[in-house]
């Protein structure tokens, strides 16, 4: 799957952040989430945990999520995430 110019971005490849690529399908349901990341084996349910509380709490489905995290903690891909659907909220609307 390839995003398109509705795609939108948050955060940066810098060490302790993760950019987040999101696009939102509203006429799909399933979720596709790709996560890179040096730390998945040991954090990936977690971080897991966290994406889908964020997108439930936003009511979002059919969302493609593509993270590459560079060692961030819970709190910062929450922020991430909110800035990233708040931006695709954002740019929705005003087209």
């Amino acid at each position: 799957m390839e995003f398109s110019e509705k795609a939108v971005v948050a955060g940066t490849d810098k060490k302790g952040d993760v950019r987040l690529t999101l696009e939102v399908f509203p006429n799909q349901s399933e979720n596709k989430i790709v996560i890179e990341s040096k730390v998945l084996a040991k954090y990936g349910k977690k971080i897991e945990s966290v994406i889908n509380k964020m997108l439930e709490q936003y009511k979002l489905a059919g969302v493609y999520l593509h993270a590459i995290d560079q060692g961030a903690f819970d709190f910062t891909w929450k922020a991430r995430l909110e800035t990233a659907i708040l931006r695709w909220q954002t740019k929705v609307v005003s087209k």
